[in-house]
């Protein structure tokens, strides 16, 4: 960029700094709603202004009683267009405060110009569907989350009202995340990108044996299934406690809503199928669709209208197969293609997108292994089938169970 090496060198050792002050996202507001990004290079150096700590709190516009007129002189005079400083900031700079911003800050700052929107959308995660890597680091107040179609991007995200390191997750669905703030605490359901927080009754089962939320539990119709051995928990918002119900009919580790019923898996590979309040649950004639189900991870998942098994060896993650349910003949078919879908997987989760419209690659398995030490996720392209991985790049993390897909929403 254009200016001197000593407005560089300021932009490098300061930015971090001003990034993580509060006002800090005042000034981009401000900043953005006369600045455009340009990667052209710029003929007087604006960092330092950018950067100047005098801007915390800015005083007010004086109110514009301007004409067309006189902002034509004005134009003329400055020797510009003029809407700032000198009508543009760099794009690296604009995906610095972007990368460094929460989330839900970014959609704010995408709003107030339409020629930072295009930027913005890049490291906007609710502008999609694309499923993003939410990793616990080490620290106690931000967790980081990725991003799987531009490798390049990621944020650190507060996750209000937890101290992180005594916070356990077990599990993301519909953009919220399943927490318990300590061992003895009951479960809460917290949206990272709105701050909504849902503090689930106590009485409930322990947060590592929760399994399935059917949707957001701000939609009417919110079911939260968890399980041990004899007992099946289920809730629904406005319910006042959990309704626990005896069911022996082994352990299963994936739930999933299909066509108006829930399905579940068990470890011996038994489909069952049932409803809840009252609950009704029916073991269906449907032979297990691999031999060795014990031995393997499995998920189930609905795409496309259809009910999916994938099992994945526990240590040999390059065996993946991929059945769809055949209910009319009872049986497990094969597939060898996804097609324009991408499967996401992780412990209890599985989540099926469409790769044109999250942006990402379709036909692949996307699955994270929290307990690898040397890569954050997978991918598995089904027709090759090639296996591709992402590599930690240094950043510490909590080992066990440090990290779930989430879907940004804002509901």
């Amino acid at each position: 960029m254009g200016g001197s090496m000593e407005a560089q060198a300021l932009a490098a050792s300061t930015i971090d700094d001003i990034l993580a002050d509060e006002a800090f996202a005042w000034l981009a507001y401000t900043l953005a709603a006369g600045m455009k990004p340009t990667s052209e290079p710029m003929d007087q150096p604006d960092i330092p202004l950018l950067l100047d700590r005098r801007c915390h709190n800015p005083p007010r516009r004086p109110r514009d009683e301007s004409t067309p007129a006189t902002d034509k002189k004005r134009r003329k005079r400055r020797g510009g267009r003029g809407n700032s400083v000198n009508g543009y900031v760099p794009v690296h700079l604009v995906e610095s405060i972007l990368m460094r911003m929460n989330p839900k800050d970014a959609v704010r700052l995408s709003t107030v110009c339409k020629d930072w929107r295009a930027t913005a959308a890049r490291y906007d995660p609710t502008m999609s569907t694309t499923p993003w890597l939410l990793t616990m680091t080490l620290s106690n107040t931000t967790c980081r989350l990725q991003s799987v179609v531009d490798k390049e991007v990621s944020f650190k995200i507060k996750l209000h009202g937890f101290q992180l390191r005594k916070t356990y997750c077990c599990g993301s669905w519909h953009g919220w995340l399943v927490l318990q703030a300590n061992r003895d605490d009951p479960i809460s359901l917290l949206n990272p990108f709105s701050r909504a927080r849902l503090d689930l009754p106590a009485g409930g089962p322990a947060s590592g044996l929760f399994l399935y939320m059917s949707s957001a539990p701000t939609i009417p119709g919110c079911v939260l299934f968890a399980r041990d051995r004899r007992d099946l928990y289920v809730w629904r918002p406005g319910h006042e406690t959990w309704t626990v119900e005896n069911v022996d009919l082994g352990d299963f580790d994936s739930i999933v809503s299909f066509e108006g019923q829930f399905y579940a898996l068990n470890d011996n590979g038994s489909l069952l199928s049932f409803e809840v309040f009252p609950l009704r649950l029916t073991k269906l004639d449907v032979p297990p669709p691999i031999n060795d189900i014990f031995g393997n991870r499995r998920f189930l998942v609905e795409s496309c209208g259809e009910l999916l098994f994938v099992g994945m060896a526990r240590h040999h993650s390059s065996s993946i197969c991929v059945l769809r349910l055949d209910l009319k003949n009872k049986a497990w078919v094969k597939m060898e293609k996804l097609g324009d879908q991408a499967l996401f997987l992780n412990r209890k989760q599985a989540i099926s997108v469409s790769a044109v419209e999250a942006g990402c690659d379709g036909d692949r398995i996307y699955f994270s292994n929290p307990c690898d030490d040397d890569v954050i996720w997978r991918v598995c392209d089904m027709e090759s089938p090639r296996l591709d991985s992402f590599p930690r790049t240094g950043r510490r993390h909590r080992r066990f169970r440090d990290q779930v897909w989430i879907t940004p929403s804002l509901s």
